[in-house]
């Protein structure tokens, strides 16, 4: 339901960090999918993830993007 964007700026929002991070306060991210290992239906990737150039966080969205429309497709048999 939401896209939440953001271009070198800090994440303010404490809310949003604990959708991705665990009770340790680590990153929950499989690396591999940009997907969130507890709640499948959150991707994340760029900084919050603590990714630290611009090549990788936009590879982050790329990857992230492929992963969510799987994602999507599988949920509805497409």
């Amino acid at each position: 339901d939401y896209i939440i964007t953001a271009f070198g700026s800090k994440n303010t929002q404490t809310a949003i960090e604990t959708l991705i991070k665990d009770d340790k306060g680590k990153i929950n991210i499989n690396r591999h999918t940009m997907q969130n290992k507890n709640k499948p239906h959150i991707f994340a990737g760029g900084d919050i993830i603590g990714t630290n150039n611009l090549v990788d966080a936009v590879n982050d969205g790329k990857v992230a993007s492929w992963f969510i429309h799987k994602h999507i497709g599988n949920k509805y048999n497409i």
